[in-house]
Parts: C-alpha cells; sequence; structure tokens
C-alpha cells in the first residue's frame, strides 16, 4: 500500500509542476533566459542487477551554456527498498547550438519506499545520490552516460530481540534517454 501511495504522490507532483510551467514554449530551453524542462528513464546496470529509474527536472537556463534544475524520480530496485531521489542537476553545455554535448552532475537525497510486507524491516532510510554523466542533446532529445550511486539502509528483526542493520550502495553505470519540453 505503501509503495502505491508513494507512486501517486511521485506522479501527482510531476503533473502538478508539468502543467504549472507549461507556458514557456520548449524552444525557449536552447538558450539563456528560458526553462528547463525534461522527462527521462535511466537504464541502471550493476554487476547484482539492473533497473529502470523514471525523472522529472524542472529548472532555469542561466546562461547559452550553463542551466541548473531540480529533479526527481523513482527508482525499482531489486530490494526491499525502492529509492525516491531528489536532486540539483547541473548541466554545462560544451557547445552551441541545438545540437551539443554537455558534462551534467546530479546530486541529492534519496528517500526509501518499503516495496511489499514480506519483509520484516522495522525501519529503512534513504542516503545520498549521486550521478555524474556526460551526454549528447539533439534538439529536444537527449542521451546520457554517467555513474549512478544510491545509498539506503533498513534494520531487520534479528534473534533474541536484536536489530540487525542492512546498509547498500547502489553502484550502477547509467544510460538514460531524455525528452525536452
Amino acid at each position: 500500500m505503501k509503495l502505491r501511495k508513494s507512486i501517486f504522490l511521485t506522479l501527482l507532483a510531476g503533473v502538478v509542476v508539468f502543467t504549472g510551467t507549461a507556458a514557456t514554449p520548449a524552444a525557449a530551453n536552447s538558450g539563456a533566459g528560458g526553462f528547463v524542462r525534461q522527462l527521462g528513464a535511466d537504464w541502471l546496470a550493476g554487476n547484482d542487477g539492473s533497473t529502470l529509474r523514471l525523472n522529472l527536472t524542472l529548472g532555469y537556463q542561466y546562461t547559452d551554456r550553463f542551466s541548473a534544475a531540480i529533479g526527481a524520480g523513482y527508482a525499482f530496485y531489486n530490494d526491499p527498498v525502492d529509492l525516491i531521489p531528489v536532486y540539483l542537476d547541473l548541466v554545462y553545455l560544451l557547445g552551441q547550438g541545438s545540437n551539443t554535448a554537455f558534462l551534467q552532475l546530479k546530486s541529492g537525497f534519496s528517500r526509501s519506499v518499503m516495496r511489499g510486507d514480506e519483509h520484516t524491516s522495522v525501519r529503512h532510510r534513504g542516503g545520498l545520490f549521486l550521478q555524474p554523466g556526460v551526454g549528447i542533446r539533439m534538439n529536444d532529445m537527449s542521451i546520457t552516460a554517467g555513474f549512478s550511486f544510491d545509498h539506503a539502509s533498513w534494520d531487520l528483526d534479528g534473534f533474541a530481540g536484536r536489530v540487525v542493520r542492512e546498509k547498500v550502495s547502489f553502484r550502477r553505470i547509467q544510460l538514460g534517454v531524455g525528452y525536452h519540453f
């Protein structure tokens, strides 16, 4: 039930933000002074499996090359917890025009969401989120590649009333696509 509620609230927030910023045309994203809006999907692959993360990023293009935005996502991990990262997204374009390469840094905090009731978790927590990367922007689309670091922990009921804390760091290669609107 908590998982469905968290997904619903994340999607609702995205719809509210999306409809609230629709006044600026997507063409403004290519120069200074326009809003930056992106819907994206990342494939995260590591030696312990792969997963999907959906993202929504909203911000402002401060110069012809630099933009800063805030973003949120939902990562479907194959562990007891899924993660909802909330982050600052910094992008520096390496060229000018609508087709150019860029450097990107996403940094923030992930909130954890317990998946299912099959685990005897007492408490769960998110942690640091960091994702440096590079990409190519082609008009209203972008392709990115980088490394994603997500941290989480949860407490489990142990023997004789003891609590065992599990800590995990998801270190994965990130490949993503985004649509700028």
